[in-house]
């Protein structure tokens, strides 16, 4: 239960991370590749 919950916090947080990351070109790079 905890590593399902650790996983899917890590993604909600990598989320909002490219979400206020003013660095766009940088994360559209990762998110193309």
């Amino acid at each position: 239960m905890f590593g399902f919950d650790i996983s899917d916090l890590k993604s909600g947080i990598y989320m909002v991370n490219i979400k206020n990351n003013r660095n766009q070109t940088f994360t559209s790079k990762l998110i193309k590749i």
